[in-house]
């Protein structure tokens, strides 16, 4: 008997005894993949995109739970994270590159000029709003490779052309893009520590939950301890606004550009 018969044949079972905890599980598991859901052996199912419900009831109207939405130009998702974030973020930072080709393409000018201008005008629209990501591996990657593509189109390096990324880097003078996202995070680390308002409470939120299997995902204050460490930033005190932004610039300047395939290109 091939695997449709026994589907079929199982699916028959269940509708005569529904009682059938092996046909209910079996049924489940169909119902869960139809559905996008991850299946468990304890019967429980959450969306893959981080919704715990597609549905609230308010004052007796069923109201949908979104997925993501966009807020300040910036995509929020159920299941937290950047990743939708940095997509949305790439697609703008592409939309702005297009309108500047032209100018960014002109052999009249410069490469520092070129570097100045792609810095302000698309870099900062890729990275809006970094300051408070806490990216994985494979975020960090996208934002490589897109920012990458497009420095290597304005300065007319095709993929055969055997120029390492770090000496366009060099000549346009701009940093590398995921050190470019740990600067701004530590400036804005020292804007929160030296804050009064009620932002400066959220570093010692506790949220009560109850912790699933696995490791958690990487937090914000856990990027911000990996930067400092690797920054040498562990005895700068961020209340000094003036000792902490000159410290956090000059390890962003005189650390080398990270090699894709080391530990500090990964920045796990």
């Amino acid at each position: 008997m091939d695997s449709t018969a026994k589907s079929s044949v199982l699916e028959l079972e269940c509708i005569r005894d529904p009682s059938s905890a092996r046909c209910f599980s079996s049924l489940y598991q169909k119902l869960c993949l139809a559905q996008g859901w991850i299946f468990s052996e304890t019967l429980e199912a959450r969306q893959i995109d981080g919704r715990p419900f597609t549905q609230v009831d308010v004052d007796g109207a069923m109201l949908d739970v979104e997925a993501s939405f966009c807020y300040l130009g910036d995509m929020l998702g159920a299941g937290g994270g950047c990743e939708l974030a940095i997509i949305t973020r790439c697609c703008t930072a592409w939309g702005k590159f297009k309108k500047l080709l032209p100018l960014l393409t002109s052999k009249h000018v410069t490469l520092k000029t070129r570097g100045k201008i792609f810095n302000t005008c698309i870099r900062s629209a890729l990275l809006h709003g970094s300051e408070t990501w806490a990216p994985a591996a494979p975020d960090l990657q996208r934002l490589r490779r897109n920012d990458r593509a497009m420095i290597r189109w304005f300065c007319g390096v095709k993929p055969d052309d055997e120029i390492p990324i770090e000496s366009l880097l060099d000549r346009l003078g701009i940093q590398e893009v995921t050190e470019a996202v740990r600067t701004r995070r530590l400036r804005w680390f020292g804007h929160v520590t030296r804050a009064t308002s009620c932002i400066n409470d959220t570093l010692s939120l506790s949220v009560p939950c109850v912790r699933g299997r696995g490791r958690p995902k990487k937090t914000w204050s856990e990027c911000v301890r990996s930067d400092r460490r690797s920054w040498n930033l562990d005895r700068t005190d961020p209340h000094n606004r003036t000792e902490w932004r000159l410290g956090v610039k000059n390890a962003g300047r005189l650390l080398p550009t990270p090699v894709p395939g080391t530990p500090a290109a990964d920045d796990k």
